[in-house]
């Protein structure tokens, strides 16, 4: 999807729609925020269950780190935006400078962790790289595409209940929390998956 929308995003921009770009982005920011959401929020609750009856006991260790892998992959979903953002604006050095702090802050955190604690010593590595490599370029390409701060902070806003709610036993009532939430904050509409389709139909009609 994040592919699928860069040259989209580009033209948007190189005709001068800039406050259309920032609302397409707030709308792609939102979908994928909703479904990366809702998967840190099961990985939280059921994880531990489901991980061994599904792949086997051998694969329990995994199940200790899916929450953290999940939601280092919602900070990556972020700073990707942010670089499709600033790439779209044909600012290069913001995909540059992110990818440049996400290598070093891994190599400078991660890979000590992961000696210390295995798996999931580098999964914490990962996540910290990828929130900060995503705050960083969120910053950054806002300056250049404002597309709303609230879009961003609403969902991860509500991610931190519902992963507790979650983490104690109560995954339905977390799931609950994150989708009610999004839904009162009026941040998910109905448009937004005739939005993804919009897009999809565009990329395949360039495409032909």
């Amino acid at each position: 999807l994040l592919a699928s929308t860069a040259p989209f995003l580009s033209g948007e921009m190189a005709a001068g729609r800039r406050a259309e770009t920032a609302r397409w982005l707030e709308r792609l920011l939102v979908i994928l925020l909703a479904v990366g959401g809702a998967g840190v929020v099961a990985a939280f609750a059921w994880a531990e269950a489901l991980v061994p009856r599904i792949f086997g006991a051998a694969f329990q260790p995994v199940a200790a780190v899916l929450p953290l892998t999940a939601t280092a992959l919602v900070a990556a979903v972020l700073a990707h935006v942010a670089v499709n953002a600033a790439l779209a604006a044909r600012r290069p050095r913001v995909y540059i400078g992110s990818a440049a702090l996400r290598l070093a802050l891994f190599w400078a955190v991660g890979l000590p962790a992961a000696r210390l604690w295995g798996a999931w010593g580098a999964w914490l590595g990962a996540l910290l790289a990828h929130a900060v490599a995503a705050a960083w370029a969120t910053a950054a390409a806002r300056r250049e595409v404002p597309y709303r701060a609230r879009f961003v902070l609403v969902p991860l806003g509500l991610l931190l209940p519902s992963c507790w709610l979650a983490a104690v036993g109560w995954g339905g009532a977390g799931l609950l929390v994150y989708a009610g939430g999004l839904l009162a904050s009026r941040l998910v509409q109905r448009d937004e998956w005739q939005t993804v389709r919009r897009v999809w139909r565009a990329r395949r009609e360039k495409a032909t």
